[in-house]
């Protein structure tokens, strides 16, 4: 995937988390997806690892908070958010 459709990925999986659609989201990711979290020791669960994993987390996070995404930059491999937590 090149960084427009990697760009696009994400905002489908930021529609689906908000629209709480756990099998969209799950059909989204792929099997081996890594989540990290900046400044979020793994232990503290700032390193979510597989698909099950990171919808599982989902699941029993939906509504405890919300975020705005202020600007999301990304390229062909990797890409990052600026998010303000609301």
């Amino acid at each position: 995937m090149g960084a427009k459709q990697n760009l696009e990925l994400v905002e489908e999986l930021q529609q689906a988390a908000r629209d709480r659609a756990f099998d969209r989201y799950d059909e989204l990711l792929a099997a081996d997806a890594v989540f990290r979290m900046a400044g979020v020791p793994a232990s503290m669960g700032g390193v979510v690892t597989g698909r099950q994993a990171i919808v599982d987390q989902l699941r029993r996070t939906a509504g405890d908070s919300s975020f705005e995404i202020k600007e999301m930059f990304g390229d062909d491999f990797y890409y990052g958010p600026r998010r303000y937590q609301t």
